[in-house]
């Protein structure tokens, strides 16, 4: 539930540049990052992976943020798909998420 929170916002508030900008802290430019973006292929193989590392310690997914950033389609919907085993997530916790789900529309 918190994980879609964050994509709505991130969506609504235009963040990705804010994330961005706070990526430049790790040592890379705003420019890099947009070239890494737009054609990674002209960035070494060497710094590209040393980004990668960064994003990944950084725990951001700056391709799909990227992606929500761009597109916007009439259709556009986001969800929550639970998985449920057997004996996992309690009932009473099911619950309080649809109920959750049903308060935020």
């Amino acid at each position: 539930m918190e994980l879609l929170e964050e994509y709505i916002r991130f969506r609504e508030n235009k963040e990705f540049k804010e994330v961005i900008d706070s990526l430049s802290l790790k040592n890379y430019s705003t420019e890099f990052i947009r070239s890494y973006l737009e054609d990674s292929s002209q960035i070494s193989k060497k710094e590209c992976n040393k980004f990668k590392a960064v994003l990944q310690e950084e725990q951001i997914d700056l391709l799909y943020l990227e992606f929500l950033s761009k597109y916007h389609g009439k259709e556009d919907l986001f969800g929550i798909v639970i998985d449920r085993d057997c004996d996992s997530h309690p009932i009473k916790q099911m619950e309080r998420v649809v109920k959750k789900c049903k308060e935020k529309n």
